[in-house]
């Protein structure tokens, strides 16, 4: 040892070279040898890069399906009707049963992609409308006190946030409603015209009625989740209503059971 010792004082490149040796052994000790020639490992990683493109791909697939805002607005009904598929047409015949009106107004909204969406309630609570919402559409009149009755019996999920709008209504007139009917029983969030004045984000709720929701009569209600709205219905009919909470949450929602998207063309523009 002393000799070796001697020898690397008289080559004195080799007091260099000895560390630089013993750093790279460390450094290989570290890393595996398959880190860097293991083909299993870049099998795996070909096929998770696979597998995501896939799930890309099929994602690409079902906003294609999905009839967009435009399309929902400028085909009647019965053009929208045509472009559900064998699934999605039994399921609205079974949830509509013969009721063509409420059908009507419903597949004009199912699929509608709403804005991020923020209302104030009669009590100055904050409401996001666009998760688990369900939304019902009232005035102060005869149709929407019989069905303040129905409203009353209804038993929601947990997750689901109860909403009733009045959006020609100022708020003393809905308050007098609401007691006399028995809805502000805390369970529902009241809001009215009074509290959501236009902003620079979003229109007043008369304008949210209109241009959101199509609402053209009372009562009307729909149902969101995650912005996009899950099913729709309207009159005072306590069957309907009772089946629209059955399905509004259900998956696969309707919206994805369309064959629309970009190849969907309104006949009466053509």
């Amino acid at each position: 040892m002393k000799k070796i010792l001697e020898k690397m004082k008289n080559n004195k490149w080799l007091l260099f070279l000895v560390p630089g040796l013993l750093l790279l052994f460390s450094i290989s000790m570290l890393f595996p040898s398959n880190l860097f020639n293991n083909e299993s490992s870049g099998g795996d990683l070909k096929s998770k890069i696979e597998n995501i493109d896939k799930i890309a791909d099929q994602e690409v697939i079902e906003l294609k399906k999905r009839l967009t805002n435009d399309q929902l607005s400028e085909l009647s009904s019965a053009e929208i009707l045509k472009l559900y598929n064998e699934t999605g047409q039994e399921r609205l015949t079974k949830i509509f049963s013969g009721n063509d009106s409420a059908r009507d107004y419903a597949v004009t909204l199912i699929g509608k992609v709403i804005p991020a969406t923020t209302l104030t309630d009669t009590g100055g609570n904050k409401i996001l409308l666009n998760n688990k919402s369900v939304v019902v559409i009232l005035n102060t009149g005869d149709k929407s006190k019989e069905f303040s009755k129905t409203l009353l019996e209804t038993q929601f999920e947990s997750v689901v946030k109860p909403i009733i709008i009045f959006p020609a209504e100022d708020k003393e007139k809905v308050s007098q409603f609401t007691k006399d009917t028995g809805l502000d029983s805390g369970l529902y969030s009241i809001v009215t015209l009074s509290d959501n004045p236009k902003t620079s984000s979003q229109p007043d709720l008369l304008g949210i009625a209109e241009f959101y929701f199509n609402a053209k009569g009372v009562p009307s209600y729909l149902a969101i989740d995650t912005n996009s709205i899950t099913m729709a219905g309207s009159g005072k009919d306590p069957e309907l209503w009772k089946t629209f909470i059955q399905e509004s949450f259900k998956k696969p929602y309707l919206y994805n059971e369309t064959d629309g998207g970009g190849n969907a063309k309104s006949e009466s523009k053509e």
